[in-house]
């Protein structure tokens, strides 16, 4: 890959980068801010890398055959929210507050149990989205 594209360099922002397949037309399209997207992509990668080598290590995969096997067939980014502190996926934390509303959880042990739940799922939770960024 080109250098200037890699690193966020003046030159970069120059060039005229042009893609083949992006519309049905014949018109030419021309790709902007290359190397902030190249940054968006270094961050994916390490985002993945975080989230994999974990999960390979405590489940013991031992080949990228058997990684792809456990991840999700159709892989999905989820929007997030901190709750104090702890990142959740959305609607889990939806379904809390709908819970709570409806008086189906009615005290803290209820609460403290969905953020114990949470809290174990989330290295998966967070693998399946790096995942999803990834791709």
């Amino acid at each position: 890959m080109n250098h200037c594209l890699e690193k966020n360099v003046p030159e970069a922002d120059k060039l005229e980068i042009l893609a083949d397949g992006f519309e049905n037309s014949d018109r030419k399209v021309e790709l902007l801010k290359v190397p902030q997207f190249m940054a968006f992509l270094r961050v994916d990668r390490l985002l993945w890398n975080n989230a994999a080598y974990p999960f390979i290590r405590r489940h013991n995969i031992p080949s990228l055959q058997k990684l792809l096997q456990s991840l999700p067939e159709k892989p999905e980014r989820k929007e997030w929210i901190n709750i104090g502190g702890q990142l959740i996926p959305k609607t889990p934390v939806q379904t809390l507050l709908r819970n709570i509303r409806s008086g189906k959880i009615n005290g803290w042990d209820d609460v403290h149990a969905f953020n114990s739940k949470n809290s174990r799922l989330y290295q998966e939770q967070k693998l399946q989205h790096a995942f999803a960024s990834l791709l």
